[in-house]
């Protein structure tokens, strides 16, 4: 029999999951992070979340100076 823990905001995981697959980590640390979310409580999962958008990967489509400086205010 197989027993798992009751999630309380379904929603959040699903973020944090969707965040971390969309992450640049390698495998290795995706199944270390993943592992964190399913055994994690709601506030160690909106640590986690910060942190992987914190990593975020950031695809720019423009380096005009315009764009650098407004991308740069927004992540300070």
């Amino acid at each position: 029999m197989i027993i798992t823990k009751e999630i309380e905001d379904p929603g959040r995981y699903g973020y944090a999951l969707f965040l971390l697959a969309s992450s640049g980590y390698s495998e290795v640390w995706q199944a270390e992070i993943e592992r964190r979310i399913y055994e994690g409580t709601p506030d160690d999962i909106e640590e986690i979340i910060e942190d992987l958008l914190l990593n975020q990967v950031d695809n720019w489509n423009s380096y005009k100076l315009k764009d650098i400086n407004r991308r740069l205010d927004e992540k300070c």
